[in-house]
């Protein structure tokens, strides 16, 4: 192993040559660098070969010196480290990474009291992940997220949250004059909410929108297409329009000799 002095000592601009020289910060470092904005920091304890006792602890004491609690999710593929950040700061957010199928990640998640799961991007194949996260209250924000194809892949799916190399790309989207349209915070059935949940639901995701693109999205589609009167007259007291899809997304699961979407979307659009 390394110290940080040690590391130091080279030079990190390999995928970025146009600078001379990169180092590697700190956390605090870090901390520092974004406390005056709004960003939300995923930490990564990289505790799935050394465990470096006490780490969590540390992590958590940083945080708490720079009043970052409420900006701070915690994740590690060691489930046993984000569970230690749990028992450390029982409010704190904590989401298990994860990458090759898993079986009922989602209960797994919930039973372990953790708010969130962090899947690899080609785990979104899987049938109902996001209904099962759903379900369970749990966030789904999915790594790594490296091309436009697949942010807006995302989007469609109604992930909480991309982990990418690129975060211009969500920016660069929304400048490109494509619309950016809410979808809730844990994707719950709008109508089971009273009105004052379905507000903190769509507040919620507008902040998270503003946030990345510094776009105040006016557009919301209801998860799972399920709305009454009610909520449709909370989305008119806020000024916002409610779409939904033009085509059944369902379609995909027939064969390819059957199905609308494989006949019909090269020559369809649809936003969702």
């Amino acid at each position: 192993m390394y110290t940080i002095e040690e590391l130091r000592k080279y030079n990190y601009n390999k995928t970025h040559p146009e600078y001379e020289h990169a180092d590697i910060p700190s956390l605090e470092e870090v901390l520092a660098l974004v406390k005056p904005g709004k960003m939300i920091i995923n930490i990564e304890l990289k505790t799935g070969i050394f465990f470096y006792p006490g780490i969590e602890e540390k992590v958590v004491a940083l945080v708490k010196q720079y009043g970052m609690e409420d900006r701070v999710i915690y994740s590690s593929f060691n489930h046993y480290s984000a569970k230690h950040i749990h028992d450390i700061d029982p409010g704190a957010r904590t989401a298990f990474l994860y990458e090759d199928g898993p079986i009922d990640m989602p209960e797994y998640a919930h039973r372990h009291g953790v708010n969130a799961i962090h899947p690899a991007l080609y785990n979104l194949q899987y049938e109902n992940i996001m209904e099962d996260a759903a379900k369970y209250g749990l966030e789904v924000n999915v790594w790594t997220v490296n091309t436009e194809e697949y942010v807006r892949f995302c989007m469609m799916k109604g992930v909480h949250g991309i982990i990418t190399n690129y975060p211009d790309m969500a920016r660069k989207i929304a400048d490109a004059g494509h619309e950016i349209a809410m979808h809730s915070v844990s994707h719950p059935h709008m109508p089971q909410l009273n009105k004052a949940e379905m507000q903190k639901e769509l507040d919620g995701n507008a902040q998270k929108i503003r946030e990345v693109t510094n776009v105040n999205s006016t557009l919301f589609r209801f998860p799972f297409g399920d709305y009454d009167n009610v909520s449709m007259q909370l989305m008119r007291e806020n000024g916002i329009d409610a779409i939904q899809w033009s085509i059944d997304t369902l379609d995909t699961k027939r064969t390819k000799a059957t199905s609308p979407v494989y006949n019909r979307v090269c020559g369809s659009f649809y936003i969702v």
